[in-house]
């Protein structure tokens, strides 16, 4: 096969390519992460954040206190500077708070204002609601096991199992 007709096929979306692609998991796990991140961009506008934005508020929420900017950046997979851009935003507008860290000058440590700790119970509610969306055609059990084998498939590869010398 040309690469010109493997083009064609492909394009064409023909029923091989179409079920190859519907058990490819890269494929797959694409298409669930966009379809959450719609599911939960709709729920987080009424509310008045973005994804990122109530991604911060969440991750910092779930601290046992203040943390550096580079330890939320790090939980959450941001780079720096989009991490940087979001925060000053979350600062700006007066949900989270900044001061320097007390024995590295080079860091700052954020924390939610008690205006964001308000917001919580908002926010958890929206992700719940994606959520269930999301996990609504299956029962209970296939539910707790979908969750399971998505946990354990990110673990691996984080750890690089079986993932060659990669890891993601």
């Amino acid at each position: 096969m040309t690469s010109q007709t493997h083009t064609r096929t492909a394009v064409r979306g023909d029923g091989a390519t179409r079920a190859a692609r519907e058990r490819d998991v890269g494929y797959q796990a694409n298409r669930l992460a966009r379809l959450l991140r719609r599911g939960l961009s709709h729920e987080l506008e009424d509310l008045g954040f973005t994804g990122p934005q109530a991604a911060v508020l969440l991750v910092l929420a779930g601290a046992d206190g203040p943390r550096t900017m580079s330890w939320a950046a790090e939980r959450l997979g941001m780079d720096r500077p989009t991490f940087s851009g979001v925060s000053r935003r979350l600062e700006r507008d007066g949900w989270i708070e900044s001061c320097p860290h007390p024995s590295d000058g080079r860091s700052r440590v954020l924390g939610l204002t008690a205006k964001a700790a308000e917001s919580l119970p908002a926010l958890r509610l929206a992700s719940s609601r994606v959520s269930a969306a999301a996990l609504g055609a299956l029962d209970a059990s296939d539910q707790l096991l979908f969750i399971d084998l998505l946990a354990r498939v990110s673990d691996a590869l984080e750890r690089g199992d079986d993932a060659g010398e990669a890891h993601l």
